[in-house]
């Protein structure tokens, strides 16, 4: 009995022992403060600088002058010259032959020729004293009645003959040699291919930014708008535009990339659209300032790539951190990252 109280009395007093150790290690010894981890930051001085919007749009290449030959007539289609080959103005083309319009022309002429004949005889009878007043009047306006079908006859004729109506190429014919076409039916397209235009929409949003004389580029290669149309198309929302291109190494009807300036400002402070973050559903960046980060709510103006104007938040001048946000805190310590220097240079800025 004695050696199990005397076991106790050993176990009570190893407690009071550990109770005062943490007692005192929690109350009575400090530990020391674990230096703070400065972080490696890089940076880009900010400073004013052009920015321009723009857009990137699909066109297709046309002729700026160009037409299609329809039939005026029924009757056989007679084309007179090859496909691809260059034509003169004025030169004819191809014809449609219809006898009913041939011979409708040839009786009229002929017509036309009896009533001139009779008119000039009733003339000479007139004066003489051989005819009357009215019988002259009668052949008169016989005369003229001949003349008024003889030129209806010849127009329709001419509605069956196609001339170039300026300096161009003969497309492909939609109708063969001999084929028997109907009023209205495609016959061939006609065109200039030392004038090319680019056709492109632009979107509702932006055309009003858009006026005629704006920079856009093609292929490398700047040009100005030409015409923009400011009429919205009900149901693309669009609004239609070309510009007039050099005509060279462009294939007539092939679809081709456009970029569109919307707007441009000059000297203002744009800033890499990396460094910009979402922070309590603000547009937020980190700055250095001293020797810590500081954080900065930014409005932003219009974005062109990976570039993006500030309108404020920003001054000219501050040390805007460029990428790792994530990684820092308001008033963190940071050091500015120096690629000459080996204490900044040896350490990893995804720390």
């Amino acid at each position: 009995m004695r050696y199990v109280s005397k076991t106790v009395k050993i176990l009570i007093g190893i407690f009071c022992l550990l109770a005062a150790l943490v007692v005192y290690k929690l109350f009575f010894v400090k530990t020391p403060p674990q230096p703070e981890e400065i972080k490696v930051v890089e940076v880009a001085e900010v400073q004013p600088k052009d920015i321009k919007e723009s857009v990137h749009l699909i066109g297709t290449v046309e002729p700026k002058h160009s037409t299609v030959f329809f039939a005026k007539s029924k009757g056989a289609w007679d084309p007179l010259l090859k496909e691809g080959e260059l034509v003169k103005k004025g030169t004819l083309i191809g014809q449609i032959e219809s006898f009913d319009v041939e011979k409708k022309y040839l009786l009229s002429k002929n017509a036309e020729k009896i009533a001139r004949d009779q008119f000039e005889r009733a003339s000479i009878l007139n004066k003489a004293g051989y005819l009357t007043k009215q019988g002259f009047e009668d052949k008169k306006n016989a005369w003229i009645l001949a003349q008024k079908e003889s030129s209806t006859t010849k127009i329709d004729l001419e509605k069956a003959r196609f001339y170039a109506p300026f300096d161009g190429v003969l497309g492909v014919f939609k109708a063969r040699a001999g084929m028997y076409v109907d009023e209205g039916a495609v016959l061939v397209s006609f065109y200039d291919p030392s004038e090319l235009i680019v056709k492109f929409e632009i979107p509702s949003s932006v055309v009003r930014f858009i006026n005629e004389g704006q920079p856009l580029e093609i292929e490398g290669k700047k040009y100005k708008l030409t015409h923009v149309q400011k009429i919205v198309d009900e149901e693309t929302h669009m609004c239609p535009a070309y510009v007039d291109i050099q005509a060279e190494d462009y294939v007539i009807g092939s679809a081709i990339g456009v970029t569109l300036t919307v707007r441009e400002k000059k000297g203002v402070l744009v800033v890499p659209f990396e460094s910009i973050f979402i922070q309590n559903g603000e547009t937020a960046i980190y700055r250095v300032e001293g020797e810590n980060a500081i954080l900065s709510n930014v409005e932003m103006g219009f974005r062109e790539k990976d570039q993006v104007e500030i309108l404020s938040g920003l001054n000219q001048g501050d040390q805007l951190i460029l990428r790792g946000q994530q990684r820092l805190y308001p008033g963190a310590s940071v050091k500015i990252y120096d690629a000459n220097s080996p204490s900044t240079s040896s350490q990893a800025l995804s720390k």
